[in-house]
């Protein structure tokens, strides 16, 4: 098949461009940038549609996560979308060119994907991400790295404090009233898991003043409304640098933390902030050295296996993480993987495989059997282009 690639700077371009090419696919790239208006941007929409028409002819045009404007372009051009959306909250998705008829989307959230049908949706697709397990395998016996990156509990990942994530702070002149209701809801949500009470619990009456403190405007092309924005891009990220922050804390006062982020840390001062790593030459190092690799998961992923989790179990690393509802589709609690309640059922997980080797490297090793056979690019590739065919 011959493959318009949309080219960003996105996790797992590398992988599955490889496998694509492994398989005997043609890709021609279009260099792409995120950053520029990708919903409503007619100059950028017209120089796809050049690059579409001086390439045909071609099967599909991909990209990691969905962009309306390559939608329209495509849809002009009369030739198939496929996106595989691995963000979650990603607003573009609610656009209303999602109904195009020529949109291939991929959703790895179950909750996103039955909220979308729901909807009326008929051009989304329920997907799991992926691990490039073959890449992890042929990673070469580096004692230095192993030295480098060996701890007994690693977490890789943002702890949403930086400033581009502080939304949440933006509504300081909320009433103490909406003040108070908000952090009562975040304190339960950061309890609970299996359900997103954030949106759904929002008043007519916290909206408003919300609103008033600090607008948000819904798109004129779009459907999301302004309760999911609040919701999913300012409640949901405060609720997991709380949440992020707790836990490193709390586990470091027992054990060693490693946390690999490009965000200091001084509120973690028994926390080894090693910086930030490249997903490619360093990440797999750190799972494959840890005894226990923790996943967070950000909140707004609501039932989804988060990219991370995958990684880690492609990688033959032991997966520790809180509870998602799409793990139990695939794989099985203390089986291939385990998963927490809560943070007292945390810290006694942690203690326990911290102190059963064995029980910890026969679960690791099952994971990564599990996402070695089902769970790799050339499967995830061929199930996406069974369904474009079909």
């Amino acid at each position: 098949m011959r493959i318009l690639f949309i080219d960003w700077n996105s996790f797992g371009n590398e992988d599955i461009i490889y496998h694509l090419k492994k398989a005997g696919h043609k890709i021609v790239y279009i260099p792409f940038s995120n950053e520029n208006n990708t919903r409503d941007n007619e100059q950028l929409q017209g120089e796809i549609i050049e690059k579409i028409s001086s390439c045909l002819p071609i099967d599909f045009i991909f990209s990691f996560n969905y962009y309306p404007i390559v939608s329209q372009a495509a849809m002009i051009s009369n030739v198939k979308y496929v996106s595989w959306v691995y963000d979650s909250p990603f607003i573009q998705l609610y656009t209303f060119s999602l109904e195009n008829p020529c949109n291939y989307v991929f959703l790895f959230d179950k909750a996103v994907y039955l909220e979308l049908v729901k909807k009326g949706f008929e051009t989304v697709y329920y997907l799991p991400l992926a691990a490039n397990v073959e890449r992890y395998d042929s990673l070469p016996y580096v004692p230095s790295k192993i030295k480098r990156y060996h701890s007994s509990i690693s977490f890789v990942g943002s702890l949403y404090s930086e400033k581009k994530n502080q939304l949440y702070n933006r509504l300081e002149t909320v009433s103490n009233y909406t003040k108070g209701f908000l952090e009562a809801l975040i304190s339960c949500q950061k309890r609970i898991y299996g359900e997103f009470l954030l949106e759904k619990c929002l008043t007519e009456k916290v909206l408003t003043d919300m609103i008033l403190s600090y607008p948000v405007t819904p798109s004129p092309d779009g459907f999301e409304n302004v309760s999911w924005t609040y919701a999913h891009y300012f409640l949901a990220r405060k609720t997991t640098e709380i949440e992020r922050q707790e836990i490193l804390s709390m586990l470091s006062q027992q054990y060693s933390i490693a946390l690999y982020t490009k965000e200091p840390s001084p509120f973690l001062p028994q926390v080894d902030n090693r910086g930030e790593i490249d997903y490619y030459t360093q990440m797999p190092f750190v799972f494959k050295n840890s005894k226990i690799n923790l996943n967070i998961t950000l909140r707004s992923i609501q039932t989804g296996i988060p990219l991370r989790a995958m990684d880690i179990m492609g990688c033959g690393g032991f997966l520790l993480t809180n509870f998602q509802a799409d793990f139990l589709d695939f794989f099985q609690p203390d089986i291939d993987f385990v998963y927490y309640e809560d943070y007292e059922d945390l810290i006694e997980k942690t203690n326990y495989y911290l102190t059963h080797e064995k029980e910890r490297l026969q679960i690791a090793k099952k994971g990564y059997e599990k996402v070695k056979q089902y769970h790799n690019y050339p499967v995830r590739i061929e199930e996406i282009i069974h369904c474009v065919n079909s």
